[in-house]
């Protein structure tokens, strides 16, 4: 995340926050195929806590990662819609809606689903876990987060570990 290509040619930093004043960055991150589970998380190291969710990639293919800094030049934000973010979990082709995500585009030419049918006749779960722990100072960011016995660990670049106990078991009941 800390260079990512831009459409216009280069590269940013998606890492750090806020940055990029006067822009509208939107990336979509698909999730391998993963044996148990896809994760997204931002951290609050002056704060104390990191914020997380976990969800089964089969279920939900994608995390949108968006940030408004001012870069919405327009009515009616006139590029004073600054210093928000946000973290969507999803199976979408960005934000354009149903049918551009159930047309064949870049993502789903892939092999990554964009959109999901669902059955009127067959309720539809889609679990899901957020939490919140508490991280040092010093914890800059989740570089990792690993299953255990008791729930996962976070782990930071530097090595921090932080366990949280939780039921993964929750994220494959009743799914789809």
């Amino acid at each position: 995340m800390d260079r990512v290509p831009l459409a216009q040619g280069g590269y940013t930093d998606l890492s750090r926050y806020p940055s990029r004043r006067g822009f509208e960055d939107i990336v979509q991150i698909v999730h391998q195929d993963r044996p148990d589970f896809a994760w997204t998380a931002a951290a609050f190291p002056k704060e104390g806590y990191v914020w997380f969710s976990l969800k089964d990639p089969r279920v939900l293919q994608s995390t949108v990662f968006w940030i408004s800094n001012g870069g919405r030049h327009y009515t009616p934000w006139n590029g004073r819609h600054v210093n928000v973010m946000g973290l969507e979990d999803v199976t979408s082709y960005f934000f354009l809606g149903i049918s551009p995500a159930e047309k064949p585009n870049p993502i789903s030419r892939e092999g990554f689903k964009t959109f999901t049918k669902f059955d009127p006749k067959k309720p539809t779960s889609i679990n899901y876990i957020m939490a919140v722990a508490a991280i040092p100072h010093d914890f800059e960011r989740v570089k990792k987060i690993i299953p255990d016995t008791h729930g996962v660990t976070l782990v930071s670049p530097a090595g921090h570990r932080i366990p949280v106990k939780l039921d993964l078991t929750f994220l494959y009941k009743n799914s789809l």
